[in-house]
């Protein structure tokens, strides 16, 4: 949900940011620079501090490669959980470590954990 009680969930779509900037590799330093941003408002938004804007909502689902649902409900589509079998049926998948999958494994709990707060 984007909203709790009434008001954006901030924190919620920072985590969902920075859970995917870690699953695309970048630095904020790196992802910052790519959106030609200040790192400190992209550690802001990380951190729930601050909304970004529609138009950089954009460009960060544009430069992560993750849907607009992703950073706001942290969700692509309409799955609900993915295994490791299933993960590897994803063709960009092939080829992760297995502390690879642990860090995907850990984001996704993280982010379940977070819906769970919000709920509550």
């Amino acid at each position: 949900m984007l909203y709790k009680n009434d008001t954006i969930d901030n924190a919620s779509i920072g985590s969902f940011i920075r859970s995917a900037r870690k699953m695309k590799g970048f630095t904020q330093e790196e992802l910052a620079q790519a959106l030609r941003i200040d790192s400190k408002y992209l550690s802001q938004v990380e951190r729930g501090v601050s909304l970004p804007s529609y138009p950089l909502m954009v460009a960060f689902s544009d430069t992560l490669e993750v849907s607009m649902e992703f950073l706001t409900r942290g969700v692509e589509g309409s799955s609900k959980s993915v295994d490791k079998e299933t993960l590897f049926c994803i063709p960009e998948a092939k080829g992760l470590t297995e502390d690879e999958y642990q860090f995907i494994e850990k984001s996704m709990k993280d982010l379940i954990k977070n819906l769970k707060k919000r709920k509550s």
